[in-house]
């Protein structure tokens, strides 16, 4: 009686927490979960940019930001008291951030940037939600299929998502014992408003390289062209919500899923020989193979 998909014999609607919840992948995750009838407690830094009800659930505005421990502790306090004893079904760490920048170059607080959105503050929001939830609730990470590849100039926010795939496979293997699913989501290119952020990072980022750098700026500057891009022209959230619906209401869910455009084929290409790979990849992003090619 522990699966999440036999919800006609609970007394109350499945709740969820999910973080991130104002626009993009979070925003639309949680009108798909409200119009299925969950309950859905929405993170979000500004309470009033959360998602509208929509459907047969609830949304549930909760004042929390991943980078925060002091309102990540009064979100789930706030949660709880909104569960009314009832348990948490589930936890969406969805909230994330995207930076391109040359490895060779990023700065130190940039890196934490990203690491404290994207890995850390997931862990923390896990954790902390722990206590509120029981055996056959569900734990959820939107990571990227940039946890299995990684491109010229993309460094710190794929690291980020390979920290994250195995935080989560570290999760799935200790949960087990509690009864507790973890799974992760590996969306490919998503057009979403974050689009935009990053490559107004990457501008300035190309700018601020261009007099000490000018080819170093001029390669980033390609290859952050063709990563927006392909993000521009990529799958709506909506698939990326569909496929959370079904993690987290399918009886036995997989402990990953791949969803939105390029991304069965991305994870296809990371099986290959890693020269070969690295080929492909330069040539995708329009970099040069060799110094030769530099000149």
């Amino acid at each position: 009686m522990n699966d999440l998909h036999r919800t006609k014999t609970r007394r109350h609607a499945p709740s969820v927490l999910i973080t991130g919840a104002s626009s993009g992948i979070g925003a639309a995750t949680a009108s798909a979960l409200c119009g299925a009838g969950w309950t859905v407690l929405a993170g979000v830094r500004d309470l009033s940019a959360a998602p509208e009800p929509a459907g047969a659930g609830r949304i549930i505005p909760i004042r929390m930001d991943v980078t925060d421990p002091g309102t990540i502790v009064g979100g789930v306090a706030a949660s709880r008291d909104h569960l009314g004893g009832a348990p948490l079904d589930a936890v969406i760490n969805n909230a994330g951030i995207g930076q391109l920048a040359p490895m060779s170059t990023v700065a130190p607080e940039q890196m934490r940037a990203v690491f404290d959105v994207n890995v850390f503050g997931a862990v923390q929001i896990t954790q902390a939600c722990l206590p509120l939830m029981r055996s056959g609730s569900r734990v959820l990470f939107v990571g990227s299929v940039g946890d299995r590849i990684t491109m010229p100039f993309g460094g710190p926010l794929t690291a980020s998502k390979w920290a994250i795939a195995s935080i989560a496979e570290a999760f799935r293997l200790e949960l087990v014992a509690d009864g507790i699913r973890v799974v992760l989501i590996e969306p490919g290119s998503i057009f979403s408003p974050a689009v935009d952020k990053v490559d107004a990072s990457s501008r300035t980022t190309s700018a601020a390289l261009e007099e000490a750098a000018p080819d170093l700026a001029r390669r980033f500057a390609r290859a952050a062209s063709r990563a927006v891009e392909n993000e521009r022209s990529g799958s709506s959230p909506d698939v990326v919500a569909r496929t959370v619906v079904t993690a987290l209401t399918t009886r036995r869910p997989a402990t990953r899923y791949l969803t939105g455009k390029h991304a069965r084929t991305l994870a296809a290409l990371g099986h290959l020989p890693d020269p070969v790979f690295d080929r492909i990849r330069l040539a995708i992003f329009e970099q040069p193979t060799s110094p030769q090619e530099t000149r």
